[in-house]
């Protein structure tokens, strides 16, 4: 079973290395910020939660994530293709059991729940500065609001 988990945990870890990568980035952040951390939240939450437990929620601050009956079955939880197939396989072979399958299904929901737990607790995500700062980017500028500006020229 320590393959299992780890397959899953190299399955798991390249959203943790994009937003990773993203964060340390040479040019500036500031203005994408906001956008990429609810954007990894939510990349997160679809690995383990149903759809329609995310696709009316205006901010992931709003999800209950916590709540098992908004979270998918196990058949459908994100542990990655190989992950899968190695279950499969030691599953048919008889090396695992259905309680080894339900154990690593429960611990990859933990998982899951925790990780995203820490990251809307450590994660800027209702900082009105970042919210805000969309306009600072050329590149945004054009979908830029009056509102924005006058946040940062009342400060």
């Amino acid at each position: 079973m320590t393959e299992v988990y780890l397959l899953f945990y190299q399955a798991a870890l390249q959203a943790f290395i994009n937003f990773n990568k993203f964060l340390q980035r040479d040019d500036p952040l500031v203005p994408f910020v906001h956008e990429r951390a609810n954007k990894f939240v939510k990349t997160l939450m679809f690995k383990f939660m149903k759809i329609t437990a995310l696709k009316d929620k205006s901010s992931v601050l709003d999800v209950d994530f916590k709540n098992i009956a908004l979270q998918a079955e196990d058949s459908q939880l994100f542990i990655g293709m190989t992950t899968q197939q190695k279950l499969a396989k030691l599953f048919e072979e008889g090396s695992i059991t259905e309680r080894n399958k339900k154990k690593f299904f429960c611990a990859v929901r933990k998982f899951y729940v925790k990780a995203v737990d820490y990251s809307l607790s450590h994660l800027p995500l209702n900082d009105d500065l970042l919210k805000e700062a969309r306009w600072l980017s050329w590149t945004c500028r054009s979908e830029a609001q009056l509102s924005q500006v006058q946040f940062f020229t009342s400060r």
